[in-house]
């Protein structure tokens, strides 16, 4: 990624014109952002995810949030950061963290309360948080404030200069991206190779599903206190921890099996479902229908037959939603 500097230059040109004539883009957000300190580089950097899940939720226990760990390098100059994600987001920021004037953080995704499906707030707030900065530096921007991107020289990455632009009067010094991040290096914008040391499979979890989990998350668990979490959103310990660490969790406390099929049964009340998962779940007797959304998976009770789930009908269940 150190070759990125050299197509920044680049980038910044092409979007001059981009930033000029803003008012033509309708899908640039007016942001409203701390001014930029004249002394400051100002370093853009996106993400689409994490690959590393962190141990608590920010906006709500149905929201799946990812970790991205930002290295800080040595330097004089002061920073202003700008990251931006699709997935929920906690940043935690290392490293020579006294060169930072300012962290400005946007996600995607916003808090959202279980089977709401009203439309979003006209402003809603980005599921998005940082640890390592005094509170006093950090913006939680609405979502979209930058957009989220990957590819630095993708059109996505230039709608997000043009917004800095016209939010700060100043296009960014450096723009660098990654699509499933586990750690970047600033202002530099190095991503370190991926993880060689296989995490640790937490007491008490199946091994079989911790490591399935690793294929999709191989930062794994990342311990965070959440009282360390700059946010706006609630930020809170997940009662069922995201995709298939959540079920490595139930699985190896007894409260669900593996049927042979793949899917799965649940033999005792569980505290919720677990967030960002694609699976089956068949209630035993009994057992009732826990908290949670399923988002893309799909829960049959044994005893009616009845379904909750958006999917139930492509995973081979006829049955009404109820």
């Amino acid at each position: 990624m150190r070759g990125a500097v050299a197509l920044v230059a680049g980038l910044a040109a092409a979007c001059a014109p981009l930033a000029a004539q803003a008012s033509t883009y309708p899908e640039m957000p007016r942001c409203t952002l701390p001014s930029l300190p004249g002394d400051a580089r100002l370093v853009l950097f996106g993400a689409y995810s994490g690959n590393a899940v962190s141990s608590v939720s920010v906006g709500g226990p149905d929201q799946a949030t990812d970790v991205i760990d930002v290295e800080i390098e040595r330097g004089t100059r002061r920073l202003y950061l700008v990251l931006t994600s699709y997935e929920s987001m906690v940043w935690r920021i290392r490293g020579d963290t006294g060169r930072i004037a300012a962290v400005v953080v946007s996600a995607f995704l916003y808090p959202r309360k279980a089977g709401d499906k009203s439309s979003p707030p006209p402003v809603p707030m980005s599921a998005a948080g940082v640890t390592g900065v005094p509170r006093e530096k950090v913006t939680i921007a609405p979502t979209n404030c930058p957009a989220f991107f990957h590819a630095p020289d993708g059109k996505e990455a230039r709608t997000a200069v043009a917004t800095l632009h016209r939010a700060l009067g100043f296009r960014p010094d450096a723009v660098f991206g990654g699509y499933h991040v586990r750690r970047v290096a600033l202002p530099s914008g190095t991503l370190p190779p991926g993880e060689k040391a296989v995490p640790p499979t937490p007491a008490g979890f199946d091994l079989a599903l911790w490591r399935e989990a690793l294929r999709y998350h191989p930062g794994g668990l990342v311990r965070i206190g959440r009282g360390r979490v700059v946010a706006r959103a609630p930020v809170a310990p997940y009662p069922v921890l995201p995709s298939e660490m959540g079920l490595a969790q139930l699985l190896g406390a007894g409260a669900i099996e593996r049927r042979p099929d793949g899917t799965f049964r649940v033999l005792r009340p569980i505290a919720h479902l677990p967030p960002r998962l694609r699976a089956k779940f068949f209630l035993a007797p009994g057992v009732p229908m826990p908290p949670g959304d399923p988002w893309n998976g799909c829960i049959v009770e044994e005893a009616t037959g009845r379904t909750r789930g958006s999917i139930c009908a492509m995973m081979g269940e006829r049955t009404p939603e109820q």
